[in-house]
């Protein structure tokens, strides 16, 4: 069971990656990274680590672009 995790959350980070470089237009998103993705037993939930290359001023904007995409980025993985 923890082999499948770990390759749930490498797939997942590989893909929310994807999607936040390919298919968001949101420039607030360009500076971050995805460091790693942690999924629950179950594999039903996830939580996304990034790291904001950014100043300090920009941390909320970006914050408030990826609260924003949240949804387009769950219905993106929903259909890969």
């Amino acid at each position: 069971m923890i082999d499948r995790m770990k390759r749930v959350s490498e797939m997942l980070k590989r893909e929310v990656a994807a999607i936040l470089a390919e298919k968001i237009n949101d420039p607030r998103i360009r500076k971050v990274t995805v460091t790693r993705v942690e999924v629950s037993r179950d594999l039903r939930t996830c939580k996304v680590f990034c790291i904001l290359n950014a100043e300090e001023i920009e941390i909320k904007s970006i914050m408030t672009g990826l609260k924003a995409s949240s949804k387009f980025i769950q219905l993106e993985l929903s259909r890969t």
